[in-house]
């Protein structure tokens, strides 16, 4: 089996280290001759500035082992011409997107081997052996990047909450401005679902597979947990700073200064200093404010 590598793994910390061991202990001493061949692949590094063409180099360095494990194939009465002997592991980070990317042109590249063993054009062949991204079959093209682009969705929003992040790649074979502005609005919807809604469902994970035992003897799961800061206490708490900067400007500024002015102010000093804290949360997240505000699960907790 073939295994594609996870990228950036230096650089994600603990998942970094522990992918990084585990490939070590699998290579053999001798590569070329064991069935499982790892292949390590930056993909923000190598498709830098949307050059999603540099997809082509997956298969210069390990083509001809991704693309010799064949496929499943009878003839018309059934009988088994070939069976595949390999399968792709493709890894990354979030195991969602990238993932969709790589493996979509990987399989892209088998089904042109699919066709040109059906008797397709040579010519026609050619041509899409030298394209990672297209096929010069439109139709085709047509209904395997809306294949690959639902799959990508659906698998998304049961591990993240929402659609997959480069799908307008998967469905049109570019980047698009508007592929891009989607992209962002799924990644901060991940990030409020990840850290104030995935509490509660590793909750309801927990109670199906009998992980969280209820019992009398044991304290009650639901009470507030020691230094848990919650979002309308949060809210409250910008909303009581406003009031009170309004009071000062208001009580202390210029008597010629409208009112309306002094609310702005106050109401525009509150707004740098959520924005400096969700800063702050984003980048610091686990320690301070961020790792208070983050809702835990509460039925096996982890330690704060």
């Amino acid at each position: 089996a073939s295994r594609g590598g996870q990228d950036d793994a230096g650089k994600d910390g603990g998942s970094g280290d522990a992918s990084d061991r585990s490939a070590g202990a699998a290579s053999p001493a001798e590569p070329a001759l064991s069935p499982l061949q790892f292949l390590w692949f930056d993909f923000h590094k190598e498709c830098a500035k949307m050059k999603w063409n540099h997809l082509s180099r997956l298969f210069e360095r390990k083509g001809d082992i991704m693309l010799g494990h064949g496929w499943f194939q009878t003839d018309e009465s059934g009988r088994i011409m070939q069976t595949q002997r390999g399968v792709v592991r493709t890894n990354c980070m979030d195991n969602l997107d990238r993932t969709n990317v790589v493996q979509s042109v990987i399989a892209r590249k088998v089904t042109v081997r699919i066709f040109a063993s059906m008797g397709a054009a040579p010519e026609l062949m050619l041509k899409a052996d030298q394209n990672v991204l297209e096929t010069p079959f439109p139709a085709f093209e047509r209904v395997y990047k809306d294949v690959w682009g639902n799959n990508a969705d659906a698998m998304s929003l049961l591990y993240s909450g929402t659609g997959a992040l480069k799908t307008d790649f998967t469905r049109t074979g570019k980047r698009t401005f508007r592929g891009i502005l989607n992209d962002g609005w799924n990644s901060t919807m991940r990030f409020y679902i990840n850290n104030f809604l995935d509490g509660e469902r590793q909750d309801g994970i927990d109670l199906m597979i009998g992980r969280f035992v209820p019992s009398i003897d044991s304290a009650t799961p639901f009470a507030p947990r020691a230094g848990q800061e919650t979002i309308p206490g949060f809210m409250t708490k910008l909303v009581v700073l406003a009031m009170v900067l309004f009071s000062a400007l208001s009580l202390a500024g210029p008597q010629d200064v409208s009112l309306h002015r002094y609310v702005a102010m106050a109401l525009g000093t509150t707004a740098v200093i959520w924005m400096t804290l969700m800063f702050l949360m984003v980048k610091k997240g686990s320690t301070g404010l961020g790792r208070r505000l983050v809702v835990h699960p509460r039925l096996c907790p982890e330690p704060f």
